[in-house]
């Protein structure tokens, strides 16, 4: 029996002869007594399940009433309503003492006995969806034991085909059922499967058409899917129905990118910018546009706004320094790879990008130096030993050079004859021109 009793001025819940504290919280203590009260009434659906389910659906409340939020746990309770469509005792059983291992926060004792579990398959929706909910608490189960991070596997995917599976199951009986195609959009967008994603976000946005997220998500698939055009239209009519969401007019404007049409675009990342002024990716979005407008001074202002901000991206830095060069600021350029090789020290792209500017600034010594900074961390790269022979070349280093050079030589599978010619002609070559060893090399 389920019942609440005060002890020491502190209401517990008595579960199955086991208490349970309640925080004395007043937002919690009116929670727990509308809970109290549920518990008190008649509850059709419980009618048909064992102890064991009642108890876990009171643990999964209990839960809820304690701030626990998480999908995970929604699901938990979701399910438990699920289970009460089926008539069958065992697997009901099973599922309660699941759970209430779940509960009592014993995770791989209630996985163990949850991933064994299958419930015969008598077909029609409620059956259908029922296995279907089953899965989804596996995979659920899954994702949490993997921190949500592991998508690949031969039991995730097993798991995540099954899941699929019986949802589409539903949805062949029932097309209305919206949580069905909820669930099936989401695991295909997991999957990276956008053209089966499309099929449920738009049935979605069908029943549920003033909806601006289901547009939203739906103009994502189209995106995803190089349908621009029909994205645009998506995030329009998601931005009427909510103009205050900024991810939405960057997505817009990552469309109308894709559209080459750039007014239209800057215009949209700006809107967003009015929302978030202080978010570095819509900054560095703007830098980006501008940036491939040749736009240098703009670019720059918003790389540099993106830049300042948290969390740091290594890529802004990166594209700011590009146009640091562009631009005609080479040196602003080196100073900025440089704070980043102080965070990155070991970062190959940064240390050959210093190395190249110096080479262009004709700073040979300079440049040589990051050069072997960079072969340090790629020892067998042809393209840095290409350019150590041409630093070395420039300030007439004989030893060098012709070390480099071979080495350039010996690491190039397709190095042939034009590349001979090349070199032998080239102005940076031609004082070793009638060097024997020199000539000896490019034979």
């Amino acid at each position: 029996m389920n019942k609440v009793i005060i002890e020491n001025g502190i209401k517990i819940l008595c579960i199955d002869d086991k208490k349970y504290k309640i925080s004395e919280i007043p937002a919690v203590i009116e929670k727990m007594e509308r809970f109290e009260n549920k518990l008190n009434e008649k509850n059709e659906y419980l009618e048909t399940l064992s102890d064991e389910v009642e108890i876990a659906q009171a643990g999964i409340e209990l839960m809820l009433l304690d701030d626990e939020r998480s999908i995970f746990v929604e699901n938990l309770k979701h399910f438990v309503k699920v289970l009460t469509l089926l008539d069958v005792d065992d697997d009901n059983h099973t599922f309660g003492v699941a759970f209430r291992l779940f509960f009592e926060l014993k995770f791989e004792e209630g996985y163990e006995f949850l991933k064994h579990i299958e419930i015969p398959a008598v077909r029609n929706e409620k059956i259908s969806k029922a296995l279907a909910q089953q899965f989804m608490l596996k995979l659920n189960f899954y994702l949490f034991f993997n921190n949500g991070q592991n998508l690949s596997g031969e039991e995730y995917d097993n798991i995540a085909s099954n899941t699929i599976k019986y949802y589409k199951e539903v949805f062949k009986i029932n097309k209305d059922d919206f949580e069905t195609s909820d669930i099936l959009s989401t695991l295909y967008f997991r999957k990276e499967n956008f053209e089966e994603a499309k099929i449920y976000c738009k049935r979605m946005v069908e029943l549920m058409p003033n909806e601006s997220d289901l547009l939203n998500n739906l103009g994502d698939c189209y995106f995803k899917t190089q349908n621009s055009k029909k994205a645009i239209e998506c995030f329009e009519k998601s931005i009427k129905l909510d103009p205050d969401f900024a991810e939405t007019w960057t997505k817009l404007g990552d469309a109308y990118f894709r559209e080459a049409n750039i007014d239209s675009a800057i215009e949209c990342f700006l809107e967003a910018l009015k929302l978030e002024p202080e978010n570095a990716k819509i900054n560095a979005n703007l830098g980006f546009i501008y940036h491939h407008d040749k736009d240098f001074d703009e670019a720059i202002y918003y790389y540099e706004k993106a830049v300042s901000l948290k969390p740091l991206q290594i890529d802004d830095y990166k594209n700011l320094g590009v146009c640091y060069r562009e631009a005609g600021f080479p040196f602003k350029a080196i100073a900025l790879y440089k704070q980043i090789l102080i965070l990155f020290p070991k970062d190959y792209d940064m240390l050959l990008a210093i190395g190249d500017i110096y080479s262009c600034e004709r700073k040979y010594s300079k440049a040589i130096e990051f050069y072997h900074k960079a072969l340090a961390l790629k020892p067998f790269d042809k393209d840095i030993f290409w350019e150590l022979s041409f630093a070395y070349s420039v300030k007439k280093n004989k030893k060098e050079t012709l070390y480099y050079l071979e080495q350039h030589i010996i690491h190039s599978p397709n190095f042939g004859d034009e590349n001979r010619v090349f070199i032998g002609g080239s102005q940076e070559f031609l004082w070793l021109e009638n060097d024997p060893d020199f000539r000896k090399l490019l034979e």
